[in-house]
């Protein structure tokens, strides 16, 4: 007689159930990773290749093109919020089906933004042409953005940490290595796609692809199973947590009681390591937060700043990399080379920071992704060549590298799934708006002060409160009368 139920559903700690089907949490790794690699042509890496061809289509300066940059971004950044409450209402198939398609569709016009302003140019507008090419070009960066480094980045990571609920690091390591490789050579390959058919041509070539690829997004994202709002079992039945109910559970509060009888034969210094090693921070909350809730944690904040700062100061960086190491004495060649060792050791750190996250409090991580900002913003400011280089390099991946392990692992860990759209929703909006101000806040510096200077010691500063804010943040308790 056969079994009439072929699959058990498991369970966390808090109740939720998880995939029912775990050889699906492979598909959707895949097709979560592939979502995230087609979410190039709305990054800024994706983009540059193109910003030279604008400007001489359109006539434009390349501050007007940089203004429409980040008026789009900044809007991204704006509304970014709202598409991750949708995401906890439709899902990841919903979802991510209409922001494939809607960057497909912004992609195509951005492709024919020089025949929409000859067009509104030709029947008598009352703006200029360079003014109506401004607020199109704004139009299309805020589709690309907001569809592409926005709604289909963050749904397609989103969609892997659910499935891979216990091995978030793991997962998290294949998605961080295979973006990284791909955003490496998106501006080589979108170059020759530019060189074959022009830059509106290619704009096209990606545009119909993303409109193909929205129709796999439909076939292959899905949701892992899981209940929401769970209470923990020992809350939901009253039982008192741990031995003191009254107190919450702080961030230096074992995961799991150590025996008092065990002792390690070392230095203090080394027995306390030994025991944190032995201590595995929970992977889940015993309770999930609405995004009102997590706005009331320091924790939440920390880690929306960190990501802010380190996108700002990485863009900004990227943006203006040839004036920046050149005012320091490097060549262009040698200010461009600087993200080829900058990308080979990202990738190290990547991987082993999302193993580590699985064994670590993250809030560490945000301190070491500080330590990359500051690094960075020091490096425009010595007389030496080659240590800027280098300095520039190491800061740079430290900053991106864990910053893409932040931005992923830390809402589901401390938030849970329950609003988890709404939540990362609105903390990568801090990092779609650092991204935004970065390029714009290097050159407000050069501009008023004649050198970088001034915006290194306001970054430097800035990192540093946020380091010693990271050391002093516990582990985010839900109130129990929220």
């Amino acid at each position: 007689m056969r079994n009439e139920t072929n699959t058990v559903t498991r369970t966390d700690a808090g109740g939720r159930a998880l995939d029912r089907r775990p050889s699906y949490a492979y598909v959707a790794l895949v097709a979560g990773i592939a979502g995230s690699i087609m979410t190039v042509p709305g990054q800024t890496n994706g983009m540059s290749p193109f910003i030279d061809m604008l400007i001489g289509a359109l006539g434009l300066s390349r501050v007007a093109v940089s203004t429409a940059y980040m008026i789009g971004t900044a809007g991204s950044a704006l509304i970014l919020t709202h598409a991750g409450v949708l995401y906890d209402r439709f899902g990841a198939r919903v979802v991510g089906t209409a922001s494939a398609a809607l960057l497909g569709a912004s992609v195509l016009g951005l492709s024919r933004v020089d025949a929409a302003v000859e067009f509104l140019a030709g029947i008598g507008s009352l703006l200029s042409p360079p003014l109506i090419a401004v607020i199109l070009l704004s139009i299309g960066f805020l589709g690309a953005r907001f569809f592409g480094q926005g709604v289909l980045s963050m749904v397609s990571r989103n969609m892997i940490m659910t499935w891979f609920n216990d091995r978030r690091g793991p997962a998290n390591a294949m998605l961080g290595t295979s973006i990284a490789v791909a955003f490496a050579a998106a501006p080589t390959l979108f170059n020759v796609l530019i060189g074959r058919y022009g830059w509106s041509g290619a704009w096209s070539v990606l545009g119909f692809v993303l409109l193909g690829f929205a129709v796999v997004v439909c076939i292959t994202y899905r949701d892992a199973p899981r209940r929401k709002r769970m209470e923990h079992p020992a809350q939901a039945a009253g039982e008192t947590v741990r031995s003191n109910a009254a107190s919450p559970v702080s961030e230096d509060t074992p995961a799991v009681t150590e025996s008092n009888n065990s002792r390690f034969p070392a230095p203090r210094v080394l027995a306390r390591l030994f025991d944190h090693l032995k201590r595995r921070e929970p992977l889940h909350p015993q309770v999930d937060f609405t995004l009102k809730e997590a706005k009331r944690t320091w924790l939440f904040w920390v880690f929306c700043g960190g990501l802010g700062l380190g996108s700002l100061v990485g863009t900004g960086f990227t943006f203006h990399v040839v004036d920046l190491l050149g005012s320091v004495g490097l060549s262009r060649e040698a200010a461009l080379a600087v993200f080829v060792p900058s990308s080979l050791i990202s990738v190290a750190i990547q991987m082993t920071a999302n193993i580590a996250s699985d064994y670590t409090r993250l809030k560490f991580l945000v301190i070491a992704q500080m330590i990359g900002v500051c690094a960075v913003s020091v490096a425009a400011t010595l007389g030496a060549p080659v240590v800027a280089y280098w300095l520039a390099a190491l800061g740079l991946a430290a900053t991106t590298g864990l910053g893409a392990v932040v931005s992923v692992v830390a809402w589901p860990r401390y938030f849970g799934l329950t609003n988890l759209g709404a939540v990362s929703g609105f903390a990568f909006s801090w990092l779609v708006a650092g991204s935004a101000l970065g390029p714009y806040a290097f050159s407000l510096a050069e501009s008023l002060t004649g050198d970088y200077r001034a915006a290194a010691v306001l970054f430097v500063v800035t990192a540093i409160a946020l380091a010693f804010g990271a050391l002093r943040a516990s582990h985010p308790v839900r109130p129990r009368n929220a």
